[in-house]
């Protein structure tokens, strides 16, 4: 009788971790699914964005080549 009962809780231990683990997958596809709908927003939005070309960086490391070149040339001399 004893290992009847003893079954039943080991089953019970089984039926707990197995819905715990289903929980965390459900936990992690909400939140891919919710990171995805805002990966498809943020590409909608660049599409809306797209004859606009953000030059900033170019600006930066234009500027910061020709303040590395004046550098260079004042340490020369």
């Amino acid at each position: 009788m004893e290992q009847k009962g003893h079954g039943d809780e080991d089953k019970e231990d089984i039926y707990q971790r197995l819905s715990r683990k289903v929980d965390l997958i459900s936990d992690g596809i909400d939140e891919q699914s919710r990171l995805l709908k805002q990966l498809k927003a943020q590409i909608i939005e660049n599409k809306k964005d797209a004859g606009v070309i953000d030059l900033t960086p170019w600006v930066v490391s234009i500027s910061g080549s020709f303040l590395l070149f004046a550098l260079y040339n004042y340490v020369q001399h």
